[in-house]
Order: structure tokens, then C-alpha cells, then sequence
């Protein structure tokens, strides 16, 4: 299988002490399955970006939980993994959430006051979901993260996109 990553930096293995914490699927490196998404990263902050492309082979060896659409178990898993919750997967498979650069605000708020993840996602369910981003895959552990082969690295600057 195919995947994309879209970065503003270049480097030849993920590490994943690097990885941001409260993502949608916890702290963990992410890819898309669709190209643009990752074209989408690559230049969200920066006039120059990276699109690395990685070959998934084999993920018999580890603890994969596929969520399925923006179903109830997704939206929990998101709201939990995105109020520091962590899981015990090595890849987490689903949807992108919605909602853009206010909901890290929003859920650093949540985190400080003690909301039940009940309450927090009553309050996101829309925000989470309102998107037409694809699906990604949240590689989570260095488990994982072995089993991506680097293919490629293309380097994209924003006035190509014009």
C-alpha cells in the first residue's frame, strides 16, 4: 500500500519524539492515503514543503484499530486522544478530523477543565466532523513505524500549486 506524508521539513526516518501530542489519534506519525491530503501538509505553513512517499507492506504484527467512517467510536477516539488519552494501538487507521486551527484552543481549554470526554464530544461532534479530508494513518509506535519503507521525497514549492 501507498502512502503520503506532507511535511515543511525533509528527513530520511520518522522519530516519533518528535511527533506533536494531541492529534486526532494520539502522538504518532501520520500518512494519507490520498496524495493531496498530504500536498495539503506539505505547504500549510510554509511556501516550501515535502511530500515523502512510504510503502506499507505487512501489519500482521501489530495492534491495528481500523475506525470506520465519523461513527460514535471514532469521534471518542478522537476526543479522548485529542485531550491527551493514550491508547495501547501501533496503528490507528480512520478518518481526518475537521474543524481547523481554533480547535487546538478548544480542546487545550477542554484538557485544563476537567470536561468529561462525554461532554467534550457533545460539544466537538460537528467541528470534528465537517471536513472532506480522507483517511490517515497514525503510525503510533516505533513498532510501526518500522514496517513504512521510504519511496520517495518530492520537494513542492506553493507557486507550482498556482
Amino acid at each position: 500500500m501507498l502512502l503520503y506524508h506532507g511535511t515543511s521539513q525533509t528527513f530520511n526516518e520518522p522519530c516519533l519524539s518528535k511527533c506533536k501530542p494531541h492529534r486526532d489519534f494520539g502522538c504518532g506519525f501520520y500518512l494519507a492515503q490520498n496524495y493531496i491530503d498530504a500536498l495539503t501538509m506539505a505547504i500549510k505553513n510554509s511556501r516550501t514543503g515535502f511530500v515523502q512517499s512510504y510503502f506499507l507492506d505487512d501489519t500482521s504484527e501489530l495492534n491495528v484499530l481500523e475506525l470506520d467512517g465519523y461513527s460514535e467510536e471514532w469521534l471518542q477516539f478522537v476526543v479522548q486522544s485529542r485531550l491527551g488519552q493514550k491508547s495501547n494501538f501501533d496503528l490507528v487507521i480512520g478518518n481526518m478530523a475537521g474543524g481547523g486551527r481554533n480547535l487546538k484552543s478548544k480542546f487545550s481549554k477542554y484538557r485544563s477543565s476537567g470536561t468529561s470526554v462525554e461532554e467534550v464530544m457533545a460539544a466537538m461532534r460537528n467541528e470534528l466532523t465537517n471536513t472532506t479530508l480522507g483517511v490517515q494513518y497514525a503510525f503510533l509506535t516505533p513498532k510501526a513505524v518500522s514496517k513504512l519503507k521510504l519511496l520517495d521525497v518530492e520537494t513542492i514549492e506553493e507557486e507550482e500549486l498556482a
